[in-house]
């Protein structure tokens, strides 16, 4: 239910995500089964790794999703439906 408040352009407060409602990756969630991209943000992919300094990687497309999952609970998205293509601001 939160992402659905969010996304519906109310300040999320209380409540828990639907069943549905799941953050894709750092750039996109999906709420009631309709993807709805981020506006202005290119963020890593769900399975993405990215390189470490001195060698190897990290897997940086799961902070993505856990980052903006802690946006999603702390209230900090929200939709605005000007945004071109439905995304978030």
């Amino acid at each position: 239910m939160r992402i659905a408040q969010c996304l519906a352009g109310v300040i999320c407060t209380s409540g828990t995500a639907l069943a549905d409602d799941r953050v894709v990756d750092g750039d996109t969630l999906e709420v009631n089964g309709e993807k709805i991209r981020r506006y202005g943000i290119d963020a890593p992919e769900a399975g993405q790794a990215c390189a470490k300094r001195g060698g190897g990687t990290w897997p940086c497309g799961k902070l993505a999703i856990r980052t903006v999952g802690g946006l999603v609970a702390g209230g900090e998205l929200a939709r605005n439906d000007r945004a071109p293509h439905r995304r978030l601001r």
